[in-house]
């Protein structure tokens, strides 16, 4: 009787963490973003004009009337950390100019 205890312990222990392995090797959801669609969504005779949705996996994510943030790129490579490597707190205020700057130019480009 306490060997049959144990191997059921031992065969419950294998399967839950069998489990884990199996959501560690899954890759990510692929993302893909339709833009400027026309949406008829049957429960308004209104025609939803230039949305964008954006698919996780097979479900939709988000519809949007606002463009989502796209930036299209040819082959690039990007290196992170490096968006203030020298500071000096006298011209943090032309920094703070640049970095609005920044933002400005990247919601006009949308």
């Amino acid at each position: 009787m306490r060997f049959n205890t144990f191997v059921i312990a031992l065969l419950a222990v294998i399967i839950f963490f069998s489990g884990f392995a199996q959501t560690a090797e899954q890759p990510p959801p692929k993302l893909t973003l339709i833009s400027n669609v026309n949406i008829f969504d049957g429960k308004t005779e209104k025609l939803h004009k230039n949305m964008h949705i954006l698919v996780k996996g097979n479900l939709i994510e988000t519809v949007s009337n606002e463009p989502l943030a796209v930036v299209q790129t040819d082959n690039v490579t990007m290196i992170g950390g490096y968006l203030y490597d020298h500071y000096e707190k006298s011209k943090e205020a032309e920094y703070q100019k640049g970095y609005k700057a920044g933002q400005e130019s990247a919601q006009k480009s949308q």
